[in-house]
């Protein structure tokens, strides 16, 4: 009896853990099952993109597991694919009629869907590498929108800043680099100008007195809406920091210049801890 009730035993976890195996192997393709069920349900993103579509511009498994970014990537995904339509449309009449129907016959929510066909049909013709960048700046542009509290729509139609740009306020000189964009579809009262390349963001409050007075609303609006500003190495006119923010994060420094009674606040903003501690020094450097 005692051996009958051994082997069952073993025959019992020799098949749970070859069915363990099996769903093992089966993971990743309940997480893309999983992912895909989470985009049907967002219900501010009404259109058809799908993994295929997106991978168009990244790669789609980084974001399976990650519904924040997977949304902010669907909707980077929609605004660029609008910009490729438009270029299409301006250098063949017969796609640009295509659009003009579509645009006429489907709702807002319906066209992103008809206009993926359209790009689909023509895909050996499009270059999907020179909308990458594009794409990184859209995303930025989203992530930034929240955390700077900002009113507006992010936009395909920023304009890149020209060779050694330089922006003046209140008697300071701002040397923007190349590789940033303006960014004059999204704003706020508190910030003057925003620039965004495709990995940071420089900023310029509107501050232009009372350093001291200053820094306190600059940390007031840092920690708007439950955020919770985190600050390191800093100096009195260098403030490191890190911005979190239901479940994302940024870092930045703030650079506080000053002459006489008159101030200027200039923030450079990355995406990540890593880029932040790569970019830093270098883009501080040049501005």
């Amino acid at each position: 009896m005692k051996l009958y009730i051994n082997t069952i035993l073993i025959f019992s976890l020799l098949f749970w853990g070859t069915l363990g195996r099996v769903f093992k192997g089966c993971s990743k393709a309940d997480d893309v099952a999983h992912a895909g069920s989470y985009v049907k349900s967002l219900d501010h993103i009404p259109y058809q993109t799908n993994y295929k579509t997106m991978g168009r511009y990244l790669t789609s498994e980084a974001v399976i597991k990650e519904p924040l970014l997977l949304k902010r990537n669907l909707e980077a995904t929609e605004i660029v694919d609008t910009k490729v339509i438009n270029d299409l449309k301006m250098k063949d009449p017969s796609i640009k009629s295509q659009v003009d129907n579509i645009d006429e016959k489907f709702l807002p929510s319906e066209r992103i869907a008809e206009y993926q066909k359209i790009i689909e049909k023509h895909a050996k013709n499009i270059n999907f590498h020179d909308y990458k960048k594009l794409f990184k700046v859209v995303k930025l542009a989203s992530k930034m929108k929240k955390f700077y509290i900002l009113d507006g729509n992010v936009k395909d139609d920023n304009k890149e800043v020209s060779e050694n740009y330089t922006y003046s306020k209140n008697g300071f000189n701002v040397h923007v680099p190349k590789g940033f964009y303006e960014i004059t579809s999204l704003q706020n009262p508190i910030i003057d100008k925003i620039w965004m390349s495709d990995n940071a963001m420089i900023t310029v409050y509107s501050f232009e007195k009372n350093d001291k007075k200053s820094l306190e609303q600059w940390k007031n609006f840092k920690g708007e809406n439950r955020k919770i500003l985190q600050l390191f190495e800093s100096d009195e006119r260098l403030i490191n920091h890190s911005v979190f923010f239901e479940g994302e994060k940024i870092y930045g420094s703030l650079k506080i210049l000053k002459q006489g009674n008159k101030i200027l606040f200039v923030e450079i903003s990355f995406d990540d801890h890593l880029s932040y501690i790569d970019g830093r020094k270098d883009l501080l450097s040049k501005i």
